[in-house]
């Protein structure tokens, strides 16, 4: 299982996000980061200011590491087993107003939660193509009453205990 922190630099690790390895085994963290993001390459070469991530997910395909930030740029970043940086996504703010979650389906399908900052929160789900086309994506809103799990579909004013999968 792979860590994330959002504010956590680890020591001597400033100017970098950085991910850890958790052990079920021995219940244990990894000392050193296995992987460090340089914050400054991100702002350089991809205009990202702030990122704090939020979540992590490996591509069933690729295997690269696709790490969400919620605070800061809403952004998703691939990077490669070593930290290369290979990609950024923005996200719309209107849609994603606070992306805490990301997972991916065995057929690449991605999968982002948002609490969305005071109001509903939020699952997107994107059908894996080409990244690019990422933005282009027709999505089906539904909701999904938490308590009885049944699925409405095109309804809008939804009560409190309702998730809408957009």
């Amino acid at each position: 299982m792979f860590i994330v922190p959002k504010d956590y630099l680890g020591k001597n690790y400033k100017g970098y996000r950085t991910i850890y390895l958790y052990t079920l085994d021995d219940n244990s963290v990894s000392k050193k980061p296995i992987i460090k993001i340089s914050l400054k390459e991100l702002k350089k070469e991809f205009k990202v200011k702030d990122f704090y991530p939020s979540g992590i997910a490996i591509h069933p395909f690729s295997r690269n590491f696709y790490i969400l930030s919620a605070r800061g740029d809403n952004v998703i970043v691939e990077i490669n087993g070593t930290g290369d940086i290979l990609g950024v996504q923005k996200l719309s703010e209107k849609k994603h107003r606070q992306p805490e979650g990301i997972a991916f389906l065995e057929d690449g399908t991605l999968i982002i939660t948002d609490e969305a900052s005071g109001k509903h929160p939020t699952m997107t789900k994107y059908q894996f193509k080409d990244w690019s086309e990422m933005k282009k994506i027709a999505i089906k809103t539904c909701i999904l009453t938490l308590f009885i799990h049944t699925f409405v579909c095109g309804q809008n004013d939804y009560p409190k205990n309702y998730i809408s999968i957009i």
